[in-house]
């Protein structure tokens, strides 16, 4: 028969003559057998079918090359008929470096001889590292003054000389890391919680389940323009200001020298007087705000507490949840409350404070 149809014949039986061989290792087979299907057996079902691939193939060079064709013909002409049939195609310099590797080999250990050996016995192939030493290195590298990697390994090799400990290379620790402690884990370690909380995504909030004055929010607003006071003195005036969460619309606002807790209260009897009580309060963690006056009794602000005086503040006697804004840290910048953010649209309070109490002929300094 022709070449080219020896050829796909071959190819045709080869294919079937895989799905016929055992997949196990022979209990009376030598030691190198097994081991080699035993590495075969921890392979990925992907692997596996790799290397059945290769060697429904090999199987197919074979038959001709003991039929008489030369060994470059017979890669060639298998090569043409594995790609025309569908399969996913192959080289005929592919073929050769398999060939190779099996030519020499009993043909009952093709098969595990033709299996990708990347990712197997990945454990076995990790360096060696004392336990001791992974605990040491642990324990100075994932700590909050985050220390330099490279200073860590030095005084690692320094622990290591003196104890007796095998260590692997820089590298090496780094792919560990990578491998078995968890990107969130290490980011809690060495920056803290903040920082872990930057790796997920903001928690988006939505009104759509609160009603107009169920809920309202009270911070103070430190006016950046310079005003004569009506006692004459050159101040920025701070105004107080009570919010509705739902709507954003401000209810009722006060203003004076300073933020104190008249200008609170008085606002708050605005509110009450034109919308009713609200069922919820927030407020600023400040000792205008949050003193016994005001607060007493309410266990959520933490600013001033009433100790072992049961005092009741304004907040309890008017039947409200009163909760303190969380105070800004360091880490997170000082990022503003929910009314500081509406400051920016009320741009017309300061103008109307610099015209109310200064003389048409007054300049007005902004900063």
């Amino acid at each position: 028969m022709p070449e080219d149809v020896q050829a796909e014949i071959v190819v045709k039986l080869g294919k079937s003559a895989v799905k016929n061989l055992p997949v196990l290792a022979e209990e009376s087979a030598p030691v190198d057998a097994q081991l080699l299907w035993a590495t075969y057996e921890q392979g990925t079902a992907k692997q596996q079918q790799k290397a059945q691939m290769k060697l429904g193939i090999m199987f197919a060079v074979a038959e001709l090359v003991n039929g008489g064709v030369k060994i470059l013909d017979a890669l060639a002409l298998v090569c043409h008929k594995h790609n025309q049939d569908g399969e996913k195609s192959v080289t005929v310099s592919a073929l050769k470096s398999w060939w190779y590797q099996v030519k020499d080999a009993d043909r009952s250990l093709w098969l595990p001889l033709l299996m990708d050996s990347y990712g197997a016995h990945s454990e076995s192939r990790e360096a060696a590292f004392t336990s001791e030493a992974w605990a040491f290195f642990r324990a100075d590298y994932f700590r909050n003054e985050r220390p330099q990697f490279g200073s860590c390994y030095e005084r690692l090799k320094r622990a290591a000389s003196a104890n007796g400990w095998v260590i692997p290379s820089p590298s090496s620790i780094k792919r560990k890391i990578l491998r078995e402690i968890p990107k969130t884990h290490q980011t809690y370690l060495r920056d803290g919680t903040y920082a872990l909380s930057r790796m997920y995504p903001s928690l988006i909030r939505t009104v759509a389940g609160i009603e107009a004055m169920e809920w309202v929010n009270g911070d103070g607003y430190k006016h950046n323009v310079w005003v004569r006071w009506h006692n004459g003195h050159i101040i920025r005036p701070k105004t107080w200001l009570w919010q509705d969460v739902r709507t954003r619309k401000i209810l009722a606002y006060r203003c004076d020298e300073s933020e104190n807790t008249n200008m609170i209260r008085l606002a708050l009897l605005d509110v009450v007087n034109k919308y009713g009580i609200p069922k919820h309060l927030t407020i600023d963690n400040t000792k205008a705000a949050a003193n016994k006056k005001m607060t007493g009794g309410v266990k959520t602000v933490t600013a001033l507490k009433c100790g072992k005086m049961r005092c009741k503040g304004l907040f309890r006697r008017l039947a409200s949840n009163c909760t303190g804004q969380r105070c800004a840290t360091a880490e997170d910048g000082g990022k503003p409350s929910r009314l500081s953010v509406h400051f920016r649209t009320v741009a017309w309070v300061s103008l109307w404070i610099s015209t109310l109490y200064l003389p048409a002929t007054t300049q007005v300094t902004t900063h």
